[in-house]
């Protein structure tokens, strides 16, 4: 399937018309149908990089039932977020991806990236660090770990935030033209690599 068959799917599993500019445009579905569209797509390993309570992780697997998902957090404290309750997050989600293909990887996602070949996932889905530095180091180690074709998609695309600006960054540096923004308050904006 090539990059221009991939892009009419898009336009099909999100309801828009194949309209294209340096910049995002908005879609008419949320970042929930990225499984259906991975399923569409025949993709069959991927990784998520940040999976607090495994919610997102749980509805790739269900859509995508030959799907091995590898599920990359450190489970660390921030903020407000106690080691202890990262503990308690991380085997709550551990007991519930374990009906699902899921490797779990407790590990930063610029440690887990080394676990990976060039070229051997179908797609990832970042939502790690949200400093602009951690945005684009995750972007730059792990697109090189997707396939020719694979997605590359990055979760809390705000205009003013930090990984706003990551993104265009390396959208702009890697000469993406045709990238896709959904409608949500906390948007996911995807592209085929």
């Amino acid at each position: 399937m090539d990059k221009d068959e991939k892009h009419k799917i898009i336009c099909e599993v999100f309801g828009t018309r194949p309209y294209w500019s340096p910049m995002p445009f908005g879609l008419r579905k949320t970042r929930n149908q990225l499984p259906e569209l991975i399923k569409r797509f025949g993709f069959t390993e991927g990784a998520e990089l940040g999976i607090r309570d495994g919610d997102f992780s749980v509805l790739l697997c269900k859509a995508n039932p030959n799907l091995h998902l590898h599920c990359v957090d450190a489970w660390l404290r921030y903020g407000s977020h106690t080691q202890e309750n990262q503990d308690t997050r991380y085997q709550r989600c551990s007991a519930r991806l374990s009906n699902y293909n899921t490797t779990i990887i407790r590990e930063s996602t610029f440690d887990a990236v080394n676990h990976f070949k060039k070229s051997q996932l179908d797609f990832i889905y970042i939502d790690a660090g949200h400093t602009f530095d951690e945005c684009m180091l995750d972007l730059v180690l792990w697109s090189k770990k997707v396939k020719r074709g694979g997605l590359i998609a990055v979760h809390d695309y705000h205009l003013t935030g930090t990984v706003a600006t990551a993104v265009e960054a390396y959208v702009r540096g890697h000469g993406v033209e045709k990238w896709f923004k959904t409608p949500e308050q906390c948007p996911t904006v995807f592209w085929v690599h």
